[in-house]
């Protein structure tokens, strides 16, 4: 009697599977998700891709990338859930910055104005889960948000945060 049969896996565990020793959990890995959504680098990896890149070293101020250099010889531990976030948006983002009249979007905890428009200055466009979600801006630019040029690197930030359990402390940790 020949069966097939349907699992559920979570994209975070596919990608402990594709990363694992095991064959066949990488073969299941693969069969659930791309291998572009399954190799996502480490913060490590993110570090070191700006730190060698010169266009995006031009760009930034000496403070900037003496706080990379600092961020490089710490632990994911001890790296704060905002200051992770905004390196991961620097690497995603490739040189990109929100500005009036351009889309951004970031990734925040659900509240009860979520389920509309925002009067026009942002709206919700995925739940990530139960309690988070992407939001888009458009006419506006709000300082303190970390945005992405698009919803899929978003996405894989969220995972990445989610990943390294920086979720929690993303409003408090500073």
């Amino acid at each position: 009697m020949n069966t097939t049969r349907n699992i559920t896996v979570s994209l975070t565990q596919a990608r402990e599977w594709y990363c694992g020793d095991n064959a066949a959990l990488k073969t299941l890995a693969l069969q659930a998700f791309s291998e572009s959504e399954l190799n996502v680098p480490s913060i490590g990896e993110i570090i070191e891709t700006l730190l060698g890149n010169y266009e995006y070293r031009k760009n930034i101020t000496s403070v900037q990338h003496t706080q990379l250099v600092a961020l490089k010889s710490r632990s994911n531990g001890n790296i704060s859930a905002p200051k992770m976030l905004r390196v991961i948006a620097q690497y995603f983002n490739n040189g990109w910055r929100k500005t009036i009249g351009n889309t951004g979007y970031f990734f925040h905890q659900k509240t009860g104005y979520d389920s509309y428009n925002m009067n026009g200055y942002g709206h919700v466009i995925k739940g990530l889960n139960i309690d988070w979600c992407i939001t888009k801006h458009e006419s506006v630019n709000y300082p303190g948000v970390v945005y992405f040029k698009n919803e899929k690197d978003c996405k894989i930030a969220f995972e990445m945060m989610k990943g390294m359990g920086k979720l929690d402390n993303l409003y408090t940790d500073f």
